[in-house]
């Protein structure tokens, strides 16, 4: 999809949206008393989750199609950017799933977490599959165990199947 960009939404300080098709409406909003997320049609609302952002920003948002799960359907994914750590920098992001791109039936979306998400490097296709990597930083030593303690970025492939992911144990 495109990038965001800012628009009102009643009820809303500040927010940003982006336009899919099917006069469908995604938007990353702040009021004084909450931070979410909001879909709509037509200028009604399908529905709404909690979100957050980031020293006020509404548009450090991302929205994805792709077909996750290889059943000829497209899923429709938000990335949010929830905060940069002090220090080193750490980018931390919530990742929504949608399993209908056309929201017919509004429902809470599969939730997960990545530090230093990127949309090529989180949602990576292999052998006409889409693979999905989670990452967090850790402070230990080596999870190889070749080195001695230090920062160590840590990941798990999974597998997006029947609205949840699945861990990739041969990865």
């Amino acid at each position: 999809a495109g990038a965001p960009v800012a628009a009102s939404v009643a009820g809303y300080d500040r927010g940003h949206c982006v336009a899919l098709q099917n006069k469908i409406r995604l938007c990353k909003l702040l009021s004084e008393d909450k931070d979410a997320f909001l879909v709509e049609r037509d200028g009604q609302v399908i529905g709404t989750w909690p979100g957050s952002t980031f020293l006020a920003e509404t548009s450090d948002f991302e929205v994805l199609t792709g077909d996750l799960n290889n059943d000829r359907k497209s899923e429709l994914i938000v990335a949010n950017h929830d905060g940069t750590s002090n220090g080193l920098g750490v980018d931390y992001w919530t990742i929504f799933v949608f399993p209908d791109t056309e929201f017919r039936h509004f429902t809470a979306p599969l939730t997960f977490s990545v530090e230093e998400y990127g949309s090529f490097g989180t949602f990576v296709t292999s052998g006409g599959r889409v693979n999905i990597l989670t990452t967090s930083w850790v402070s230990n030593k080596d999870p190889k165990g070749k080195r001695d303690w230090g920062m160590y970025l840590v990941g798990q492939w999974w597998r997006y199947q029947s609205g949840e992911l699945r861990p990739l144990l041969d990865r």
